[in-house]
This record gives structure tokens, C-alpha cells and sequence, in this order.
């Protein structure tokens, strides 16, 4: 598992990335969801959905008043779910940067902020590519 960690000036938002995590990474994400300010019952279910055996998983959670989250990625089957399970959880940090902002989510806006998080990831997740983030393919071994 890959951890890096994002940052969106523009919007003085930061987001802690775990990329290609497996159900033994469930401590070591409760902790930093714990960080922000995740804690009780949706801590709880964090964990119990970060440790079940199933692929293309993943997980987001902001505190948006501290401006932060946290965003776990799954190993996933193909480069084609990894793909769609990136895309899933960067839209949640982008309709939660909207919603603390006032941004209208039909406006371009997030759109831009959608391309941004896009391209951080891609250059947070490329550059250590030994890790195996995926299945296969871009992401893996």
C-alpha cells in the first residue's frame, strides 16, 4: 500500500491517500481518519468495510471544517475498476471542497477541481509504480 498525500492550495485543502490498500492497512487508515476527527460509529463501519475480502473497494472521508480527508483505494481487479474506483472517491473530495465552499457542483468549478485532484493523484501514484497499486496493468507490478 502506497500512502502520499495531496495538497489543493487554492482551496487549503489536504487529502491523505492510501492506494492499493488491503483488509491488514485497516489500523493504520482508522488512525489517520482518527486524525481528522472520524470517530464512533462511522469509524466503526470505516473499519468494517476496509477489512472485508472483496476487490475494487474504497473509501473517503472529510472533516470539512478542518478542510481535510482521507481517501483509501482498494487493490482492484482491473485497471478499468481501479480507474472507476478512483474516480468515485475523488468526486466525494470534490462535491465535500463544494459544499464547505459554497461552489455551485453545476457550475465548472468542480470540474476544474475535479481535473487537479485527477492529475495529483496520477503524479502521487506513478512515480513508486513498484508498489503494485492495482491488479494489473498502470497501477501494478
Amino acid at each position: 500500500m502506497m500512502r502520499r498525500v495531496i495538497e489543493l492550495p487554492k482551496y487549503d485543502w489536504s487529502i491523505v491517500c492510501f492506494i492499493g490498500y488491503q483488509p491488514p492497512d485497516a489500523d493504520e487508515i482508522c488512525h489517520a481518519l482518527s486524525d481528522i476527527g472520524c470517530n464512533g460509529n462511522p469509524l466503526s463501519e470505516a473499519y468494517e468495510h476496509l477489512t472485508k475480502q472483496s476487490a475494487d473497494r474504497g473509501l473517503t472521508y472529510s472533516n470539512l471544517s478542518e478542510r481535510r480527508s482521507v481517501l483509501a483505494i482498494g487493490k482492484c481487479e482491473s485497471d478499468g475498476s481501479i480507474i472507476n474506483t478512483i474516480g468515485r472517491e475523488l468526486l466525494h473530495v470534490v462535491a465535500h471542497i463544494c459544499e464547505q465552499d459554497g461552489i455551485d457542483m453545476l457550475s465548472e468549478e468542480p470540474c476544474y477541481i475535479m481535473g487537479s485532484l485527477c492529475e495529483k493523484f496520477f503524479d502521487v501514484s506513478r512515480f513508486n509504480a513498484d508498489e503494485g497499486v492495482g491488479g494489473y496493468g498502470m497501477f501494478s507490478k
